[in-house]
């Protein structure tokens, strides 16, 4: 597992988000539900199956799904079609994709029980980042493509187009672009390449944006905190119910810039968010070992290209530089026409820099603690709010609040918003880290301590430079508001010298109109 970052805010989560194989069942046993459940699995089966499949269920670890097999085909080859009697497939639920070694865990599975690989049906390699390793922010590059500032190389038929209100190119495409008006233009946030039947397909978007409407995968914001991409931050909104047109207070977690959290409530409008984004290939190739992407790019769909980190970090960056390829836009123009310039001739978009590979991406894993059920966060919320109400007695307050506990308890303390419960996970947590790192940065071989101390050199320089360098900024920033602050200083003595002055002015004119009027009383 790679430990090294060069700077917080590009730092990168690589994983998998999806996973399934084929295979087939060892002849003359039907390895249904019923048959897992003899073996002491906890199964949840389901009504119906699939439109390959008459079976699909799921084997449970706990309360969590472990993977999910589908069996029993409609089309047998005896009969015309194309399966065997015996095929199945067999997917690893998402949950566990973001477990330690998830590849492994599905071979021992298949080992274990006598299923024959055939191979992988469908593979997801995502990485999740706030920017690329040229600054530019991924809401800049979805907005530049689709104003026609920045070309895909590759695979780059789509039939969404934004021309920013030039309309003399249009170009046929085949991509699923979802955005939003906003009062400063067309803003996007997630764009598709490739059809869902296409062997390979590639997708960016926003998925900080994805995760508020499932709010049942907090293990994925889990690995984003433990990379050190973001931090959670627990905040209040108003709430407008749409059937009762009533408002009301609501909490939740949202990610914020890393540093910026603190252990008690806020307002959404105080919190430092932040935006994650999801760049995805999608790989759809049953029955084939690899794919070859062009210009001797070739991805191995073998197991052995996603049983570790290192692997699963190679394919990725791999399908990145043929898949996730731009260059700048350019045109030329041939008489009355405008077309566009030759790709060869245009520069190219490098968004990420694969040079220090292992300082650029840390893949991490999530807790085993489970997720809250959205029944649980509504009993310990009622219950800390009853621990709090100072109109009940005290023996029954504390009964509440010891309640709360043991059911944040098993979700790793994550929603007890206590700041001594805060403060020791914190520091449960870094601790955890630190000895994990460690561990992983511990060199084994003479040629790994020489590469280890040479990573380190680079990385104490490189943050080195980046704390003075966010020193001088923070110094340079107070400075300006200390220089702002004194002109306002300035400008209000100047105000009031100069009611004074009036004020002076008009005291003498009164009394000397008096003095007119009255005579000298002398």
């Amino acid at each position: 597992m790679q430990q090294l970052i060069t700077t917080p805010n590009k730092v990168k989560c690589i994983n998998l988000d999806w996973f399934s194989v084929y295979c087939l069942e060892p002849k003359g046993v039907a390895m249904n539900a019923a048959y897992f459940k003899r073996l002491g699995w906890s199964v949840v089966e389901r009504e119906y199956g699939t439109p390959q499949y008459r079976e699909k269920f799921t084997l449970m670890n706990g309360r969590n799904p472990f993977l999910e097999i589908e069996r029993n085909p409609y089309s047998l080859k005896q009969n015309g079609g194309i399966f065997e009697p015996e095929s199945c497939h067999i997917r690893l639920a998402n949950r566990t994709l973001y477990q330690p070694k998830p590849v492994q865990q599905l071979t021992s599975f298949i080992i274990k029980y006598g299923y024959e690989y055939r191979g992988i049906s469908r593979v997801d390699v995502c990485c999740d980042l706030t920017i690329f390793d040229n600054g530019m922010m991924p809401q800049d590059l979805a907005n530049k493509y689709m104003k026609d500032k920045i070309w895909k190389v590759h695979q780059s038929k789509i039939d969404a187009h934004s021309c920013d209100g030039d309309d003399t190119w249009r170009i046929p495409i085949q991509l699923g672009a979802h955005g939003k008006e906003t009062k400063t233009g067309r803003t996007w946030n997630s764009l598709k390449w490739g059809s869902p039947k296409s062997a390979l397909s590639t997708k960016l978007y926003n998925k900080t944006l994805e995760l508020e409407s499932n709010t049942g995968k907090f293990y994925i914001q889990d690995t984003w905190v433990k990379a050190g991409l973001c931090d959670l931050q627990k905040v209040t909104y108003e709430y407008r119910n749409p059937k009762t047109k009533e408002t009301e207070i609501r909490s939740k977690r949202v990610p914020v810039v890393p540093g910026s959290a603190v252990d008690h409530e806020i307002p959404i409008e105080e919190a430092k968010k932040i935006d994650v984004w999801r760049v995805e290939f999608s790989m759809n190739s049953e029955g084939r070992k690899w794919i070859d992407l062009g210009d001797n790019h070739v991805v191995d769909l073998s197991l052995n290209a996603f049983d570790n980190l290192d692997s699963l970090a190679a394919t990725f960056f791999t399908c990145s530089e043929w898949l996730f390829c731009f260059i700048y836009a350019k045109w030329i123009t041939k008489g009355a026409t405008r077309i566009k310039e030759r790709t060869n001739r245009c520069k190219k978009l490098q968004l990420f820099n694969t040079k220090f590979l292992h300082s650029h991406y840390k893949p991490q894993r999530q807790t085993e603690t489970e997720d809250p059920s959205r029944t649980e966060k509504i009993m310990m919320n009622r219950l800390i709010a009853k621990s709090k109400d100072e109109n009940l007695s005290e023996e029954y307050r504390e009964a509440c609040h010891q309640v709360a506990r043991e059911i944040s308890k098993e979700h790793g303390e994550w929603w007890l918003p206590d700041a001594e419960n805060y403060d020791k996970l914190t520091c449960r947590n870094n601790e955890r880290e630190r000895k994990a790192d460690l561990e992983a940065a511990r060199p084994r071989s003479i040629e790994q301590f020489r590469k280890w101390a040479e990573r380190q050199s680079e990385i104490t320089a490189e943050m080195s430079k980046a704390k003075i360098d966010r020193y001088l900024a923070i110094r340079a920033k107070v400075n300006e508001e200390i220089k702002k602050q004194i002109d306002i200083y300035k400008k209000e003595i100047d105000n009031l010298n100069s009611r004074i002055r009036r004020n002076q002015i008009q005291t003498d004119k009164d009394v000397n109109e008096l003095h007119n009027i009255f005579g000298d009383p002398f």
